[in-house]
Order: C-alpha cells, then structure tokens, then sequence
C-alpha cells in the first residue's frame, strides 16, 4: 500500500505529525488540497511536495528548465487553452510511444482520462512545480497577440441606415393601413 502524502512529508522530517493534524483539519474544513495548503502556510517548499508525490506515486520529477524545448509537433497534441487552464504541458514520447505529460496533479484521473481521450495515446505521467510548469506553458503556448483597432469609420454609413430605417418605417405604416381596411370591410 502506498503512503500518503502526508505521512511521506513527516517521515521525511519535513513536517511533524502535529503540523499534519493541523493541515488536514483545514483542508477537510475549506475543500484545499493538503500539497498546496502547506505550502501556502509556508510548511515546506513546492519542490518538497512534488518529491512527496513523486515518491507517493512513483512517478519521476520533470525537469522544466527553460533551457528545455518542445517540439511544436510534440505541443500540437494539447491545445493551449487545456494546457493553461489545467496545468499541464506534452514533452514528447517515451520509447514505448507514450505521450509524456507533466502534471501539477498527477493523482487528477479525470484530467488523465480527457488528455488520453483527446490526444488517443498512452500517457506517462510526470509531476512538475506548479510555478516551472506555469513558466514552461507560458514559454511554448504563447498567447496570440490580439491587436483591436477601432473600425474605419465608412463614408455615407450612418445615412444609408437612416435611410434604410426609413423605408422600413414606411412599409410597416403602409401595411397597418392595409390591416386596417380589411378589418373595417
């Protein structure tokens, strides 16, 4: 049986068994997952849970330096927008054909379970830091540059409309006239 992640942080002496008590009883009360609850309280370090969890789930830690690049073929597996909105990013394949994935979250099922659903390959899970993992994204996923310019205003619009708006205007008179008669006759 696997050790969970709490129990691997406290045999590791990065924290104790009291700090454990007190970070599950504030992840039970506020939903928070016990990984980024201790970091966020300042308990250890993202690299501390992403060597936990590796451990915990025998997975490796990915290097995301940013001296690492990905192929554009091997990006175009995952569309940015999944990429950045559930942190994860392709870095290419394993010899066995597998698609190697780094997660945040390697335990989210159902992100594994989309991911393989969209790309149809076998994937192999690797854990990153959230913040490696948001720069490595950042780096290969570029957000297009929107430029918005107001549009050119066209010569003789507005009096087109004003035109058109009139000729509407009297088509709809001439046809309450002609309701009009047929129900007085």
């Amino acid at each position: 049986m696997h050790k969970r992640l709490g129990e691997i942080l406290v045999a590791e002496g990065i924290i104790d068994a009291a700090q454990l008590q007190e970070a599950l009883s504030s992840c039970a009360a506020s939903g928070a997952r016990l990984g980024e609850h201790l970091v966020e309280q300042k308990r250890c370090d993202e690299a501390q849970i992403v060597g936990a969890l590796a451990k915990q789930l025998g997975i490796p830690i990915a290097t995301l330096s940013p001296e690492i690049s990905v192929p554009d073929s091997v990006l175009a597996y995952l569309p940015a927008e999944l990429a950045r909105a559930r942190c994860l990013m392709p870095m290419g394949f394993t010899a066995d054909g597998a698609l190697e994935l780094v997660l945040a979250d390697p335990t989210d099922m159902d992100l594994l379970d989309e991911v393989r659903f969209q790309t149809g390959c076998a994937l192999a899970p690797r854990v990153g830091p959230t913040s490696a993992l948001t720069a490595a994204i950042a780096r290969h996923y570029p957000l297009a540059a929107v430029e918005i310019s107001p549009p050119s205003p066209q010569p003789g619009l507005a009096q087109d409309l004003e035109a058109r708006v009139s000729a509407l205007e009297a088509e709809i008179e001439a046809i309450k006239a002609a309701l009009a008669g047929i129900n007085a006759g």
